[in-house]
């Protein structure tokens, strides 16, 4: 036996501890395998069953069935040619509660189920370099659905999530939604993709509800009086964390989805997405469908910072975003632009509904958005300005105003130097635009008073783009250097 210490779950397990781990190797292709004796074990499922808490299950190359059923914390661990089939029979993988599971270099397809096709999680699990594409919902979460938000937890890695589809409808005024991932549970999704998946519903992408998690005490308490089997996270500084980090997406692409409500992303609870792109997402598929890239309802909590919602469409409202909340929100240095929706729709880049709380922007770009391919239709309702933006205004944006902001109206067009917009959502700035050291003269702004260091290239962030000697932060996702 080899002694190692973990880490746990990564962000999450902020504490270590040492235990006793096995490794197992997984070769159904080998003449001498035999799930008996596990000399390689020949299914999946043969040597979970057979491995001790913190064990680690190497997989060779080849094909194997689904309906994996996971109820001890163990580490499934693939290479190039891996790949884990569900059949169209039921979820590729079903994780129990209480159990810390990490996926690794596996492909997770075929599987179909009622919520989770591709997984089912009630634990806490890590996702990383795997690609989860070809898996179906018949109501949530057609990739994944992670669920507990008293204890279940989700941390995405390097990882794809392409071509997934939930296909819940609300016959029954029921809320279905998550093509990508249907999630309840704090999150983490890191330097991956999440591209041409579809929900009916909400959530092209990602259907996201998690508001917080109740502290230790009151989820043992709670789980006490419910009887529910699973065992809370009870490490104080690990609750600590989650409470601050919440639901995060950085430097990620989310693109080419679509749904009836948030093409891209549908949001209830907290939202902190930076250094991540949001085009080509749709919600299209009724005369109502809103939120092309973003909808952030009821008690929905957003920061987004350095990143670039564009190419999205909407039939309706919010071609961009579209945000009815009553959850003050904040975008720092993010750009919004080349968004969509139809002619008899409002703002085309943000959609704000009258009686939301604030919207905030600073260091941010709203321009050529459009309504039917008219220009002039960037937003519509209350926006709040903390200054330092450019603002390609219209009659319909009731917007709060600050000295520092550029706005550009019909009457007096300035243009932002935005050049060479890309269909993957880059763009440069010609070299005299007006958004090139035009911020805030005490530097950038961030959320907890945080600004970033780096723009959504991994450029620094404060450079001097018009080299006259005096640096400012950029208005927009990207610095000039």
């Amino acid at each position: 036996m080899v002694c190692k210490r973990l880490l746990g779950l990564g962000w999450l397990l902020l504490f270590a501890e040492t235990i006793f781990a096995n490794q197992f190797v997984i070769d159904g292709s080998s003449e001498l395998c035999s799930d008996d004796i596990g000399t390689p074990f020949c299914t999946v499922q043969a040597a979970v069953n057979f491995a001790a808490t913190g064990d680690e299950l190497k997989i060779a190359p080849g094909t194997y069935p689904g309906n994996l059923h996971i109820s001890k914390s163990v580490s499934l661990i693939g290479q190039e040619g891996v790949i884990l089939d569900g059949q169209g029979k039921s979820a590729v993988i079903i994780i129990n509660p209480a159990v810390d599971v990490v996926l690794e270099q596996l492909v997770i397809t075929g599987g179909k189920a009622k919520k989770g096709g591709g997984i089912y999680n009630l634990g806490n699990l890590i996702i990383r370099g795997c690609r989860i594409e070809y898996n179906t919902a018949e109501e949530s979460g057609g990739g994944i659905y992670s669920a507990g938000s008293m204890s279940a937890s989700l941390v995405i890695e390097d990882s794809r999530i392409n071509n997934n589809a939930a296909r819940g409808d609300d016959e029954f005024n029921i809320k279905f939604g998550g093509g990508g991932i249907f999630s309840d549970a704090p999150m983490l999704i890191k330097n991956s993709d999440i591209s041409h998946n579809i929900a009916l519903e909400d959530g092209g992408a990602i259907y996201s509800s998690f508001t917080y998690r109740r502290d230790a005490t009151q989820l043992e308490q709670l789980s006490e009086e419910m009887g529910v089997a699973s065992k809370p996270i009870t490490h104080t500084a690990l609750n600590t964390t989650l409470q601050r980090d919440k639901v995060r997406i950085i430097n990620t692409m989310i693109a080419n989805n679509s749904a009836d409500y948030g093409g891209g992303i549908y949001v209830l609870g907290t939202l902190d997405l930076r250094n991540s792109r949001i085009i080509h997402n749709s919600a299209t598929s009724s005369r109502l469908s809103s939120g092309g890239g973003l909808f952030a309802h009821f008690n929905a909590g957003l920061t987004l910072v350095n990143s670039i919602v564009a190419h999205n469409q909407a039939s309706s409202r919010g071609g961009g975003i579209r945000y009815y909340s009553a959850h003050d929100s904040d975008i720092y240095n993010t750009t919004i632009i080349s968004n969509k929706v139809d002619a008899h729709g409002f703002g085309a880049g943000v959609f704000v509904q009258k009686g939301s709380a604030l919207l905030r922007l600073q260091h941010s770009v709203i321009a050529e958005n459009v309504k039917n391919d008219k220009p002039g239709h960037n937003c519509y309702g209350p926006l709040h300005s903390n200054g330092n933006n450019f603002l390609s205004q219209n009659r319909r944006c009731e917007l709060t105003i600050d000295a520092s902001d550029i706005v550009s109206t019909e009457k007096n067009a300035i243009s932002s130097g935005i050049a060479d917009i890309t269909d993957d959502g880059n763009y440069r700035l010609a070299e005299n635009s007006v958004l090139i050291d035009a911020g805030n003269e005490k530097g950038c702004a961030g959320p907890e008073g945080i600004p970033p260091s780096s723009d959504i290239n991994h450029k620094t962030r404060i450079a001097d783009g018009n080299k006259d000697g005096n640096a400012r932060c950029d208005i927009g996702a990207l610095e000039q250097q």
